[in-house]
This record gives C-alpha cells, structure tokens and sequence, in this order.
C-alpha cells in the first residue's frame, strides 16, 4: 500500500498508517472554504451534529477525513441517498407492518417507495436531519458573496496559498481514469480518487461525447502509452454495455490505441462473494439483453447492492494494480517539500501584510 495516507486522517486526529509529516492535532484542521459555499455553516446544537458526533464517539470514524497538508478538509461527506438506504435494509429485512410477519421489506418497487415516503415525512417531521439524505441528480448553485471589502479581504489572506495538491499522477507510465455509471456512488468514489488525484467522471447511464472527449485530452497531455479504465457500473445489460462501449468509443472514436478497461465493480462473482441482496431481473428494453442472459442468467443487481466500504476497497485494489507504487511515492515526497515551501511563503507574506490596517471606511 502506497503512502497516500498524507490526505488521510482518522477520528482521533493520526493517520490511519504510518504519518507522512508527523501527526496533526485537530484543532488545527480547518473546513475547507468550498464547503462553506454548498453547505450551510456548522451548529453544534443541530440534531444530525449532535448523532453524527454520537456515532463517531461510539463506533468510530468508518471513513476517513481526507486533507491537504496544510490542513484543509476537502472531504468527509456524511449523506446517504435513498437507494443507498433501500439496499441497506435489504441486508437485514425489517417488517414493515409490526403486526404482519409477511410485510417483511424487500427488493420491490412498492417497498422501495414506501422507504422514499417514510424518509421524505421523518424529514418533514424532524424526525431526520435534513442534510441528512443526498439527491445528487438535483444541484444547487449558491454565488459567494461578502458584505463589506474589509470581510472579503480577511478571507482572502485567511486562504493564501492554501489548498495545494501536487499532481501525483505525474510520472506514472499509465494514465489512469475513473468511470462511475450513476450519480449515487459519486460520492463514495471520489474520496478515493482525490487520494490518489485520478479524475473520477460519473456517466448517468451511457456517457455523452464532452466527458470522453475530456478524457481523451487528458490522456494526450499525460504523454503516457496506455489509457486504463477503472469501470463501476451495475451488472444487468445495460452496465455490461457500458462498460464494453467506454473502451470501444476511446478507441474507435478518438484514435486511443491502447486501452485497458477494467471493470472493478460489479460482477457476478462479487455479488456472490459480498452475499449481496436478492438480485433484480434484469430489464428486457436494453439491447444487450439477450446476450446477457444467454451468459449470466435473468437476474443481476445494481452498484448500490453493495455496501460503500465494499466498493471503496474494490476501486483502492484496481488501483494498487495498476499502479506504479514508486512513482507515486516519489511524488508524495515531493508534495512534502513543496507544503514546507508554500508554508514559508505565507510566513513570509503574512509578516509584510501585518503592518497594514484599514480603517472603518476601507481604506489603508
């Protein structure tokens, strides 16, 4: 395992392995500013604060906060989404009538929107947070604005030079990508894939030509000789397509000779390995349908079937294969010198700036 735990921290403020450049206390980790902006600000008197930190206190911190060097939290996301939810009690089924031992909850449309109609009245209720569920399919565009010139400028100097993150794909002889077919695992790739700063492009089902174009541009900057592709996707026709198109389109569309896909999550095996929920039959519209069951049967199951530390581990090992451990490292180390350097020039900047004072009216 490689020593890209420098972004990582657990609970009680050390690294979950060896630590790259001594261990960070928490009190001088600090929100990363873009959090500000699409969240609202942090009340230690809220509810979901208050059974988050329960949580933690009792259960430990089962994912890891993801830093910078310097401190900032770039990631440490705490939502489910109502899929998410569905496939977790399909692990234990409970009843859903007390009364009725035969209401036991299943993998069906009926009992899946009456998950939605309960989650949608706790939340209306106060019953759950409601930060508490995530709806990617639906963004919110929030400006960031300041009240006076004097409060824009103290944040300014607060964020100089903060947030640095050395390229560490740089020098690797294979440039690596990530393809997630839905929405609703976004959120539990992307801590992985800021660890090792490969690109993460989330498809929503077949993915349209600007993100491919996009990957394949990265690719030609990278000046590497292979393109490999870290494929999630469900496994029913339609994932199996998806997974067999991506490489083709690279290939045959942008002129990529060499592309390896390689399709981490889902497969059969996995789903029998991981014991996941009852499979769902497949649906008979995807053109790959016939083809499927002629190979796997009429069943298969979806990417949120399996729990989000199962497809984390599943993306950390594709990526430990394919890639060169001692390039990485040696950019790692480098990352360690550059936040020595950018820490000196704020020291440096901060000194100048000390001397300078506005007055009430803005000016200095």
């Amino acid at each position: 395992m490689t020593d890209t735990s420098r972004k990582t921290l657990v609970a009680d403020g050390t690294r979950d392995s060896e630590p790259a450049v001594g261990l960070v206390r928490l009190s001088e980790l600090r929100p990363s500013p873009e959090n500000d902006r699409l969240y609202r600000p942090v009340d230690v008197k809220d509810p979901g604060i208050r059974a988050l930190a329960q949580s933690i206190r009792r259960y430990g911190l089962r994912e890891a906060i993801v830093v910078t060097l310097d401190g900032w939290i770039v990631s440490g996301h705490r939502r489910f989404s109502d899929r998410q939810i569905h496939y977790a009690l399909l692990n234990d089924p409970p009843l859903k009538h007390a009364s009725n031992p035969r209401s036991r909850y299943d993998n069906t449309a009926r009992s899946y929107n009456n998950l939605t109609e309960l989650l949608t009245r706790a939340r209306i209720n106060g019953i759950i947070p409601w930060q508490a569920i995530a709806d990617e399919t639906r963004p919110v565009s929030i400006w960031r604005t300041f009240e006076t010139p004097q409060r824009f400028i103290g944040n300014k100097l607060a964020e100089f030079l903060k947030g640095y993150w050395r390229n560490l794909q740089q020098g690797q002889p294979n440039h690596i990508e990530i393809i997630g077919e839905k929405n609703t695992v976004s959120s539990i790739l992307k801590p992985v894939a800021m660890k090792y700063c490969i690109p993460l492009t989330i498809t929503r089902g077949f993915c349209s030509l600007p993100p491919r174009k996009a990957i394949a541009d990265r690719f030609t900057r990278s000046g590497c000789e292979k393109l490999v592709l870290l494929i999630a996707s469900d496994f029913d026709p339609l994932g199996e397509e998806i997974f067999q198109s991506f490489a083709r389109s690279m290939r045959d569309d942008f002129g990529i000779k060499t592309v390896r896909p390689i399709k981490f999550a889902l497969n059969a095996q996995q789903a029998k390995r991981f014991d996941l929920p009852p499979a769902i039959p497949v649906k008979t519209t995807s053109a790959n349908f016939r083809k499927f069951v002629k190979k796997h049967g009429g069943f298969g199951w979806e990417l949120e079937a399996l729990a989000p530390e199962m497809l984390q581990e599943l993306l950390e090992e594709a990526i430990n294969s394919v890639i060169d451990m001692e390039a990485l490292n040696s950019e790692v180390d480098a990352e360690r010198e550059d936040a020595a350097f950018l820490q000196a020039v704020r020291s440096q900047v901060s000194d100048l700036l000390s001397s300078l004072r506005l007055d009430e009216e803005g000016e200095l």
